[in-house]
């Protein structure tokens, strides 16, 4: 993992943790589903400054998903149809 520096004042930021930050909601037959993203989290530990970077892909948190029950793909929750087959929930 490369080093990180602080933008505000030039110390190394340590990672705190990872997250999955809400953007937003929308209502998908009776149901809501979040969209957002993943970040990782670093702490500035002399101004207290916190950064946002992409995840690395050991910590990624995990992302709501559904079978499509006509082809068993796995995918995001959010999607409206299955990418692979094409079916509509």
């Amino acid at each position: 993992m490369k080093k990180r520096i602080c933008p505000n004042c030039g110390c190394e930021v340590f990672k705190k943790e990872s997250v999955f930050i809400r953007t937003g909601k929308v209502q998908v037959m009776k149901e809501i589903v979040h969209g957002g993203f993943a970040a990782d989290v670093y702490c500035c530990p002399s101004c207290g400054k916190l950064e946002l970077y992409q995840p690395d892909t050991t910590s990624t948190p995990g992302t709501a998903q559904r079978t499509c029950p006509q082809c068993g793909n796995r995918h995001d929750f959010d999607y409206s149809r299955c990418p692979v087959c094409g079916f509509e929930y």
